[in-house]
């Protein structure tokens, strides 16, 4: 127990998981999706039509892209779509190397297919879809050992095998994002990464799809790394019309009740004054969570259904709308990006 704490399901061997491992990775790319998987994975995107083009052309082709826009035109929404572009593939829930065990599977990001493996060594997930924000440093991109589960914990580079590894808010995080970037070069220039274990070398396979995103100036990320995600989707704020689909969905989908005169008051929000809106400036995440506000309003003033009362509430209740109400459209930009103060 001293030497090797770990308690579990019996790890793969390492020869063994290389092998499995790389026989799927190879040739991998590029695919042929069918119609219909694209027409289900992309059925809840609403408008950015030459967005999901590129998405397409970027899971078919294996090539990373740049993804960038104002806060909450979907981005990560958008990216997350991939994983059910591309095949599921089979791995090893840890591996052994020279007596020490290896954690790859990561419920957090694998989701089990419904068909499984005999071998319950084994899990046949969807293509990994992983994500990492403002909170990612250099240490996170390293394999590190857990002594509470007696394992190495593998990186998102690694969990990201056979799918997509979103780098998200690139330029938020506290260290220098082109050096977190560098760390990601020889693992996607090779499709292989090395990580130590005890000292010694181990390779591990690394075949993932590298999405870039951030808000901010799209200069932040030098041509070293944009090559290594040579494709780009530049996300602009949606079409009043748009909002209001999507607000449409989300008061559908948790089942609320409603009348067509909640949707005009809700695209009246963002139409052009000369029109008779307010021409506040329109987002996808403002369509969801004014959705979830309005159904925590009509509950709590025990309404049976949502009227434009209810939704007035809740239009008052979001801060950001409230922001963009109160400033001046170049101001309220100012403060949601912390540039006030000449940074």
């Amino acid at each position: 127990m001293q030497e090797n704490p770990y308690v579990g399901i019996a790890p793969v061997a390492y020869d063994e998981y290389f092998t499995i491992m790389g026989a799927q990775v190879q040739g991998r790319f590029p695919l042929k999706i069918p119609k219909a998987v694209i027409d289900k994975a992309l059925d809840d995107v609403v408008g950015v039509e030459d967005a999901k083009k590129t998405l397409i052309a970027s899971a078919i082709g294996g090539k990373g892209f740049f993804i960038y826009g104002a806060p909450g035109t979907g981005k990560t929404f958008l990216t997350s779509k991939m994983s059910d572009l591309l095949p599921p593939i089979l791995i090893p829930k840890f591996i052994e190397f020279s007596g020490s065990v290896i954690q790859l599977y990561d419920p957090d990001f694998h989701k089990k297919c419904p068909e499984q493996p005999e071998d319950p060594r084994w899990v046949k997930v969807y293509s990994p879809f992983v994500f990492t924000g403002s909170e990612l440093t250099t240490e996170k991109l390293e394999t590190n050992f857990n002594p509470n589960k007696g394992v190495y914990e593998t990186s998102p580079i690694i969990k990201a095998n056979g799918g997509i590894l979103l780098l998200d808010d690139l330029g938020r995080q506290k260290e220098d994002h082109n050096v977190l970037l560098n760390r990601m070069i020889v693992p996607l220039e090779n499709k292989k990464d090395v990580i130590y274990i005890k000292g010694a070398p181990v390779i591990v396979h690394t075949m993932f799809i590298p999405v870039l995103s951030t808000n901010l100036d799209i200069n932040i990320v030098d041509e070293a790394h944009l090559r290594r995600a040579p494709m780009h989707i530049l996300l602009t704020a949606p079409t009043p019309d748009e909002i209001v689909e999507v607000f449409q969905r989300n008061l559908d989908l948790m089942g609320e009740d409603y009348d067509e005169t909640v949707l005009e008051r809700f695209k009246n929000v963002y139409i052009p004054m000369t029109m008779g809106g307010e021409q506040l400036k329109p987002t996808f995440a403002h369509a969801r969570d004014v959705a979830q506000i309005a159904q925590a309003v009509r509950i709590r003033n025990d309404q049976e259904k949502l009227d434009t009362k209810v939704l007035e509430e809740a239009l008052d209740e979001h801060i950001l709308i409230a922001l963009q109400r109160k400033y001046t459209p170049d101001l309220f930009e100012r403060i949601i990006n912390k540039k006030v103060g000449g940074r």
